[in-house]
């Protein structure tokens, strides 16, 4: 009974008197052993888990530069710098910590919002890039370049890729259901699209397009305001104007 109570209490191993130091001896060589091999193993296991941890970086590392390059493909349709696209990922990002967004949806936001207009690939350069007003039939054409968008990223269970197939296909929404592809109005439009819509069309009005001058920033805020409760979600709306109390539209 005492020998089962000492295993039960964490014994390794014990000897009965009378003993033999001989075998006391043994028993403590056996027991120091195994705990250097146990020692060893715990120091492999460490070594093995900061490599996995390191190679798993390097996988997202790799993974989060072929979703930037794919926007800034897209955007260099109509965009000869291609710094749109990431300048909308960052001013979604910081839309979405305004609003007090939990970190890990902050992150999604600004790694998704790039992708925005990956859709653009897909329009013919005659319509994207004409310098005169689209037609009935032209704008139809443009407005595919959201629902192509999320065909391309659709399908993924990987939680980044369906935010930005959420993205590219609701930035064009308005809150007053009056926007494309699907007319979708106020919650119905999903948060991360409400979002980039707001970045999306502020940095498009505060730098130079093909033909198109930029406004300043505070014409351009005063815009956005304008829509509020129309175009815009008026939370979002109100997170750019505290942005911009705060300084930090530009950061």
């Amino acid at each position: 009974a005492v020998k089962q109570r000492a295993l039960e209490l964490g014994a390794r191993d014990f000897v009965a008197k009378p003993f033999s130091p001989v075998e006391v001896l043994l028993r403590i060589g056996n027991l120091l052993e195994t705990r250097a091999l146990h020692r060893q193993l715990l120091e492999h296991n460490r070594t093995l888990e900061g490599i996995v941890r390191l190679r798993t970086q390097e996988l997202e590392e790799a993974r989060y530069e072929m979703l930037d390059r794919l926007a800034r493909a897209a955007e260099y349709r109509d965009d000869d710098t291609g710094d749109h696209a990431r300048r909308v990922g960052a001013l979604a990002g910081r839309l979405a910590r305004a609003m007090n967004l939990p970190p890990h949806d902050v992150e999604l936001i600004s790694r998704a919002a790039p992708l925005h207009d990956v859709g653009k690939v897909g329009i013919p350069d005659a319509v994207l890039l004409k310098t005169g007003p689209l037609t009935d039939a032209e704008f139809a054409v443009v407005k595919m370049h959201t629902v192509i968008g999320a065909e391309i990223l659709s399908g993924s269970q990987e939680p980044l890729l369906r935010t930005a197939e959420q993205i590219a296909r609701s930035h064009h929404e308005r809150w007053d259901g009056q926007g494309y592809p699907a007319g979708l109005a106020g919650a119905d439009i999903p948060l991360a699209g409400r979002i980039t819509a707001v970045a999306d069309s502020f940095d498009v009005m505060t730098h130079d397009r093909r033909f198109v001058a930029a406004m300043g920033e505070m014409e351009a805020l005063d815009e956005v305001a304008r829509e509020r409760g129309r175009q815009f979600d008026p939370v979002v709306v109100d997170a750019l104007v505290s942005l911009a109390d705060h300084g930090e539209i530009a950061a």
